[in-house]
């Protein structure tokens, strides 16, 4: 009796591990280039350590991108960058202090060139839901506009 209820519970217990093995995974996806990732609205995260040292998390997501960095070494060094609508902004976390470059042909440039050095991380990089909270300009951060003359008062960037 115990031999005809072990039978079928081993035929399919064997039918189930053969299933699970052979059936096709989904393989993950890799990001081939930073570059396609922002201009094809890719959502990714990327987490490395930089060439100056500094542990990067990178986020891109419909076409913004976001980076904090973090100097283990000296915490003056660290801060973040965030390009979304045409500005790029860059700030430290220590002093509170950064800068934001408004939608020009120089800030296009610094854009592709930081796009360009990152995509050498690109391994580091992969898909995932990236919350939009990552993109918000700190409020407590002063911006000053970084083509205006170093005497200019900085401002408090507002979203």
């Amino acid at each position: 009796m115990v031999i005809k209820v072990l039978i079928p519970i081993v035929i399919i217990l064997l039918v189930g591990m053969v299933a699970f093995v052979l059936w096709p995974q989904k393989k993950a996806q890799q990001v081939t280039s930073l570059t396609s990732a922002i201009t094809d609205s890719q959502e990714i995260e990327c987490d490395y350590v930089d060439g100056n040292g500094l542990d990067t998390k990178t986020y891109v997501k419909n076409g913004m991108l976001s980076s904090q960095f973090v100097d283990k070494k000296n915490d003056a060094n660290s801060g973040g960058i965030v390009i979304k609508n045409g500005n790029s902004y860059l700030w430290w976390t220590k002093d509170k202090q950064g800068f934001v470059a408004a939608a020009s042909v120089d800030n296009s440039e610094s854009k592709n060139q930081l796009i360009s050095d990152m995509e050498k991380y690109k391994d580091s990089c992969k898909p995932t839901a990236v919350s939009d909270s990552v993109f918000h300009i700190p409020s407590d951060v002063l911006f000053r506009d970084f083509f205006k003359k170093k005497s200019s008062v900085p401002k408090t960037i507002q979203e």
